[in-house]
């Protein structure tokens, strides 16, 4: 993603992101809290949720990408429940209505609730999969940190809004 934001600027001859959407006329605007700072050790990268990246070679030149996740190597349910999970508390929400103000006349945005891959991105696609089968309790624990997280998010920030977000968005990734 970074890659394609460079290429629009430098295309549509644009200095940041916002005169990119200004110029491409693009009439929704993405609103999200601050949340807690991502970690890094050892070249790898890790978000909140225990997503870890690091850095590779790809068409687009050097990019993040994705690697073994904070639970890959989880035994059962117990490993899962002794992750350091985020909480809602963690996280701020002060920054949305400026935010929202800076989206007057567009429609407003906010999401990223993720119920299947981001847990497979932590877990392991391959071993979420597999899960789904000999473990079932342990992909219902995953699911259940993540959706209860992303619903408290959802009420937080729409309140933090002032009730003016226009589009939640909640998604998965199985392609």
């Amino acid at each position: 993603e970074p890659a394609v934001w460079e290429r629009l600027r430098a295309e549509l001859g644009c200095p940041t992101d916002e005169a990119v959407r200004d110029r491409l006329d693009i009439d929704v605007r993405y609103v999200a809290p601050a949340y807690p700072a991502e970690t890094m050790s050892g070249g790898v990268r890790q978000n909140m949720w225990g997503e870890r990246w690091q850095k590779t070679s790809t068409v687009f030149g050097v990019e993040w990408e994705h690697t073994r996740g904070a639970l890959a190597d989880a035994r059962g349910l117990a490993d899962v429940e002794a992750f350091p999970w985020p909480s809602c508390d963690r996280v701020d929400y002060s920054g949305i209505p400026a935010q929202v103000r800076r989206c007057a006349g567009k429609a407003v945005f906010f999401g990223n609730a993720d119920f299947f891959e981001r847990p497979g991105l932590v877990r392991g696609l391959e071993n979420i999969l597999v899960d789904c089968i000999a473990d079932p309790a342990l992909v219902d624990a995953l699911q259940e940190r993540f959706g209860s997280f992303f619903i408290e998010a959802f009420y937080r920030t729409r309140e933090a809004s002032g009730r003016r977000i226009d589009v939640f968005w909640a998604l998965t990734d199985l392609g």
